[in-house]
């Protein structure tokens, strides 16, 4: 898998979202492809005592990636209690059934998930 370049240090990022329900929003901002066509993204939180996560461990899967994920796509996922039951919070993203050829993500926590989707509405005008 591929870590997060980005990691939270829950230990000096104290008390973020006390009290309210804070969910992890992973966008995908360059669309998938793979040569097999069949390829997946799961995407996991890490917690780790250790900047380096050199012991780190898999608390959630965030969600997966179908093969060809469109600009837009997005995994949603609420942040439960021991997800990060660390000091250091990262994402590591998994390729399954092959390589993806390109693709790339962002990530955010985020109070108020935008979980609209819009939809073609059939009306045809002329």
């Amino acid at each position: 898998g591929i870590a997060s370049t980005n990691v939270i240090d829950f230990g000096s990022a104290r008390d973020i979202g006390n009290g309210k329900n804070l969910y992890i929003v992973v966008n995908c901002v360059t669309a998938t492809t793979d040569v097999g066509n069949n390829s997946t993204l799961e995407v996991r939180t890490q917690t780790d005592d250790n900047e380096a996560f050199s012991s780190a461990t898999n608390t959630a899967v965030v969600g997966t990636f179908p093969v060809n994920s469109a600009i837009g796509t997005k995994l949603v996922a609420r942040i439960d209690p021991g997800m990060f039951n660390e000091r250091y919070g990262r994402l590591l993203y998994i390729s399954a059934n092959g390589a993806l050829s390109t693709g790339a993500f962002d990530a955010h926590i985020v109070e108020t998930p935008d979980i609209y989707t819009v939809y073609p509405d059939a009306i045809t005008i002329s």
